[in-house]
């Protein structure tokens, strides 16, 4: 078995595990609201993450978790800080450009909202 069909497999058996997991009701509306509520940034990414789809709606959690994360920190970047942020951002999104698929679209957008929940625990307090 290839590369692929291992990847493929595993997705497929580790979806219902990951579907328990959401702790809402598994539609956009819903998980979009229990992002949006969430108490943190950190928290906010869990629930992305919990109910993720891997697939191109994935794109508005996060953008909903980056959104909330960057209210964390973007104020306090120094202009270096910014660019290189930005420049990491486009990285995650370089890195799947090429690829065909909506799961590249959930891929690039977990990327960013990671980054974000990263920056936001780096300048947390500062």
């Amino acid at each position: 078995m290839n590369r692929l069909h291992f990847a493929l497999a595993a997705l497929l058996f580790a979806a219902p595990a990951r579907a328990a997991d959401c702790p809402v009701e598994r539609s956009g509306e819903t998980i979009s609201d229990a992002i949006e509520k969430a108490a943190t940034c950190d928290a906010a990414q869990k629930v992305f993450e919990a109910c993720a789809y891997v697939a191109s709606i994935d794109t508005q959690f996060g953008a909903i978790v980056t959104d909330k994360c960057e209210k964390d920190f973007l104020a306090k970047l120094t202009p270096a800080q910014s660019k290189t942020y930005e420049s990491q951002k486009d990285a995650c999104s370089k890195k799947y450009a090429n690829k065909e698929g909506t799961m590249y679209r959930s891929f690039e957008a977990m990327c960013i909202s990671k980054l974000a929940v990263g920056y936001s625990k780096r300048f947390a307090g500062k």
